[in-house]
């Protein structure tokens, strides 16, 4: 009512706008003015309405969502079958996807797809293309953005299908027990596509952590590795240049180094630092050896269970070169 009683005002206006402008010797601005009011009526009537009354707004938008949930509907009810082949089709296909970005499908993911086919109680001709899409998937030149475009054409409207969609392929990211690199990147563009991003925004920020701290691990273990030959390395030359020097003093006629002094010198050598007698020096060294080398850091780290007993008996050894220099020392 509001908005017929403003469109004809403005439409009044206009009229009179253009009889002044005929009166006043045909004042062209006059007339233009008048035809311009008449011209935009309708759409200035409609917006003014809405100042005036919210109701109108609240009104148009009702019915704009209404024709919208009619719309999808029809399409939805139009399309029923294809939707259907589309999710299917895409699940599967991301799923071997998925499954395959580390390299290998490892008997987790197997499982997983099989338990998939049983929750969606598929028959013999259904299963059959299941594993034909899976594998499709698995396959190199696989066009992951052709076959989410696909998915998006026919499911856009269809938000449940999304979130299965979604849910399925974190669940076969997670099968093997963490998430890779590449799977991730597979997740986050598909949350993207699906305009999901801020809902899953928590957890693919969580794998992000993950991956990071497992690449800080990988590297520390590098670095505790690099040294711990270094620390071999270094024990067998000094043993080697003791060698050497007690051939050498006993050619020249000198006195050869006695056990005791050779023990020293060897204990020195296993801690990994020139003889001395800061006892500080000697402690940290103790420390820093009997760390990288101990079998329960170590079995932590993910050594390998068949060289725990060479990082046994090298501990075993740190321990009693320590206590050899302690005692000739006096610390402890």
């Amino acid at each position: 009512m509001e908005k017929m009683l403003l469109s004809g005002l403005l439409v009044f206006s206009g009229g009179m706008l253009v009889f002044a402008g005929l009166l006043d010797n045909n004042h062209v601005v006059k007339i233009a003015l008048g035809v311009l009011l008449w011209g935009i009526a309708p759409f200035a009537a409609k917006g003014l309405a809405r100042l005036l009354d919210p109701r109108i707004a609240e009104a148009e938008a009702y019915h704009r969502a209404k024709r919208a949930r009619k719309a999808k509907e029809q399409f939805v009810k139009a399309n029923h079958d294809a939707i259907g082949d589309a999710y299917f089709k895409a699940t599967f296909l991301f799923a071997g996807h998925i499954a395959h970005a580390d390299g290998e499908v490892c008997d987790n993911e197997l499982q997983q797809f099989e338990s998939l086919c049983l929750r969606l109680h598929l028959d013999k001709q259904q299963l059959q293309l299941a594993r034909e899409f899976f594998n499709q998937g698995r396959q190199v030149g696989f066009d992951a953005a052709k076959a989410l475009d696909d998915f998006w054409a026919m499911c856009e409207l269809v938000q449940p299908l999304h979130e299965s969609f979604l849910q399925t392929q974190f669940a076969f990211a997670e099968a093997n027990g963490k998430v890779v690199v590449a799977e991730l990147n597979i997740l986050v563009r598909i949350s993207q596509r699906l305009n999901a991003g801020q809902t899953y925004r928590c957890l693919l920020e969580e794998y992000r952590d993950h991956i990071a701290r497992e690449a800080q691990e990988r590297a520390e273990q590098r670095r505790d590795e690099f040294r711990r030959q270094r620390d071999k390395r270094r024990e067998a030359e000094a043993k080697a240049r003791l060698e050497q020097e007690q051939q050498a003093t006993g050619g020249s006629g000198r006195k050869k180094l006695s056990p005791k002094q050779k023990q020293l010198r060897v204990a020195f050598a296993v801690l990994g630092i020139a003889p001395t007698k800061d006892r500080s020096a000697i402690k940290r060294a103790y420390r820093s050896q009997i760390k990288r080398h101990h079998p329960d850091y170590l079995l932590a780290q993910g050594y390998p269970d068949a060289l725990l007993d060479e990082a046994t008996a090298r501990s075993a050894k740190i321990n009693r070169s320590y206590d050899i220099l302690k005692e000739h020392l006096g610390f402890s």
